[in-house]
C-alpha cells in the first residue's frame, strides 16, 4: 500500500477543505462572537500559539488552557500551562477562583471525542445561564483527519461525536453548526450547570461511541440541527435568541 508524502496529503486536504468551506474562517466567527456577546470571563482549551485570544475584546479577561502553551501570559489572559484535566481539578479544589459564570467557552484541545464530552461537562458545571460554548473540528473532512489518534498534520479527530452526543443525549440544549472553514464551528447555549445526565453516563457513553469511525458520520448527519448560513447576522440572531 503506497503512503501519501505528509507534505502532499497535507495540501490536498486543505485544497478540499477549501472546496467544502468558502466562506469565512472560523476566526472571523470567532470575531463576531466575541462582538456580540462582549464577554466578561473567555476560557479557551488548546491555546497553542495564542492566536484565538486574540479575538478577545479588550475589555475581556481571558484564561488559556494547553499543556504545552506557545504563548504567555499578558494583560487580562492569563495562560495556564497544564492539561484542562489537570485545569478543573484544581478549580473543583479551590487552588484556581474566579472562573464560575464565565461567558465564554471554546473547546480546542485534543480533538479526541472523549476529551471534548469531559470538557464540555466541566466546563458546563461552572456555567451560567448565559453562558455559551463553542467547539471546534466538528465536521470531519475525511478519514485520516478524523482518525484517534492523530494521523495527519491537517487533523479534526473524532469531535463529531462530541457533537452527536450531545444531540441525542440534551434535547435541552441550543445547538447552532457553522460550517466555516477548515471543520466547522459549533455554538451550545441553554446550558445547566446542574444537570448531571452527561456526566453520570459518560462511561457508558465513552465505550458506546469508541466503535464509530468517519465512514459513519454521514449516516448521522440527518439528526444534526441544519447548519447555519456563515453570515454575521445569523450567528448574532442565535446567540441573541438563546
Amino acid at each position: 500500500m503506497l503512503t501519501l508524502d505528509p507534505q502532499k496529503l497535507l495540501e490536498q486536504q486543505l485544497a478540499e477543505s477549501h472546496r467544502r468551506f468558502p466562506g469565512p474562517d472560523y476566526q472571523k466567527v470567532l470575531r463576531w462572537v466575541h462582538q456580540t456577546l462582549k464577554p466578561s470571563l473567555y476560557i479557551e482549551i488548546g491555546v497553542e500559539c495564542g492566536d484565538s485570544l486574540l479575538n478577545t475584546l479588550p475589555t475581556t479577561k481571558s484564561i488559556g488552557i494547553d499543556p504545552s502553551p506557545r504563548c504567555k501570559s499578558r494583560p487580562n489572559v492569563d495562560i495556564y500551562a497544564m492539561t484542562s484535566d489537570d485545569f478543573f481539578a484544581q478549580v473543583e479544589a479551590g487552588t484556581i477562583s474566579g472562573v464560575s459564570g464565565y461567558s465564554l467557552a471554546f473547546i480546542d484541545g485534543l480533538h479526541t471525542y472523549d476529551q471534548a464530552l469531559r470538557d464540555f461537562i466541566n466546563l458546563e458545571k461552572l456555567s451560567s445561564t448565559d453562558s455559551v460554548i463553542m467547539l471546534h473540528d466538528c465536521i470531519p473532512l475525511d478519514e485520516i483527519s478524523a482518525s484517534n489518534p492523530r494521523a495527519s498534520q491537517f487533523y479534526t479527530g473524532d469531535v463529531w461525536k462530541t457533537l452527536l452526543i450531545l444531540v441525542r443525549n440534551r434535547p435541552d440544549l441550543k445547538i447552532c453548526i457553522i460550517p466555516t472553514w477548515p471543520s466547522g464551528l459549533v455554538l451550545v447555549s441553554g446550558l445547566n450547570s446542574k444537570s448531571e445526565v452527561l456526566n453520570e453516563k459518560f462511561s457508558v457513553l465513552v465505550d458506546q461511541y469508541r466503535p464509530l469511525r468517519f465512514a459513519d458520520y454521514s449516516s448521522t448527519t440527518s439528526e444534526l440541527p441544519s447548519p447555519t448560513p456563515i453570515k454575521e447576522a445569523a450567528v448574532k440572531q442565535f446567540l441573541q435568541a438563546s
